[in-house]
């Protein structure tokens, strides 16, 4: 399980980075600063899903069924094929991967 702190850290450095959110306020309707943290959440935990089993490679795989349960796996994918990404550490806090997708 991911702490809220450890996704508040990546969106802290998200926007340290210079990213911006136009968020609202109706998650139906609107990006909220909810999902983005659910986001970054399933980010860290696939990164670190990723490290423990040695796999080079990982997708998310996302249907239409999911999108009532979670939030679209886009950030956290786009995140993990990304070099220059927020730190996640392994379970000795080690960065996992740092510098490279």
């Amino acid at each position: 399980k991911v702490q809220d702190d450890t996704a508040q850290r990546h969106y802290q450095w998200l926007l340290d980075k210079g990213m911006k959110f136009d968020l609202g306020e109706d998650p139906k309707t609107d990006l909220t600063e909810d999902q983005v943290l659910e986001g970054l959440k399933m980010y860290d935990a696939a990164a670190r899903i990723s490290a423990e089993k040695g796999c080079s490679v990982i997708g998310i795989q996302y249907q239409h069924g999911l999108q009532e349960l979670c939030v679209s796996s886009d950030l956290a994918e786009g995140l993990l094929n990304n070099p220059e990404r927020p730190p996640v550490h392994d379970e000795n806090n080690d960065e996992i991967l740092p510098g490279k997708p």
